[in-house]
């Protein structure tokens, strides 16, 4: 039975590992299934991983910039320094998910929930974050210059020297939120005025 045991643990331990091509969404989710989490460093530029279930996945570092996430659910994962620049992330579950330092210029997060995520030194110029909920989300050091925020629901939130010039806060929503040394220059506040030396958003 030893002998057994050692030959299976040899032929696993020659067998090689197998390799996820650029953009091949399908090996992934069948790895995912299997039970693998890690997928840190992968390629998946232009993916389209619509509506997948990919909790507690470990796309840290990974290159989804172009991918179709809308309707995904990455609640709790770790998306740490991840290339999401130009991402369809419509309605995707973000919740307590790790994004810091992650490059979501020109992303669409536009309904996406982040609640309890942490974008902080993230880069978000130029995203989409129409009705978006930010509910304790960490925000700090975040660059969100030029973003669309019309409508979101920003709560709780610690936005500590973020970036926000030229933003469009149109009807979002500030409320219990720290928003020490937060740079609003030309943004459109949520009231519809523009932001100058003598209007503060409180």
């Amino acid at each position: 039975m030893f002998h057994q045991i050692k030959k299976v643990v040899a032929k696993r331990l020659e067998s090689p590992p197998i390799v996820l091509r650029d953009t091949d969404p399908k090996a992934l989710l069948k790895r995912y299934a299997e039970g693998e989490r890690n997928f840190s460093g992968v390629k998946l530029s232009q993916a389209n991983l619509e509506g997948a279930n990919l909790s507690g996945v470990n796309f840290q570092g990974t290159d989804l910039s172009l991918a179709n996430l809308s309707h995904a659910n990455l609640e709790g994962a770790n998306l740490t320094g991840a290339f999401l620049s130009g991402a369809d992330l419509i309605k995707t579950n973000l919740r307590a998910a790790v994004l810091s330092q992650a490059n979501l210029i020109g992303a669409d997060l536009t309904g996406v929930d982040l609640t309890g995520a942490k974008l902080n030194h993230a880069v978000l110029g130029g995203a989409v974050l129409i009705g978006s909920c930010l509910r304790k989300t960490d925000l700090r050091h975040a660059s969100l210059n030029g973003a669309n925020l019309m409508g979101a629901k920003i709560t709780h939130s610690d936005l500590s020297k973020a970036n926000l010039s030229g933003s469009n806060l149109t009807e979002a929503s500030f409320s219990y939120c720290t928003l020490t040394d937060v740079d609003f220059r030309g943004a459109i506040l949520p009231d519809g005025s523009a932001e100058d030396e003598n209007t503060r958003l409180e």
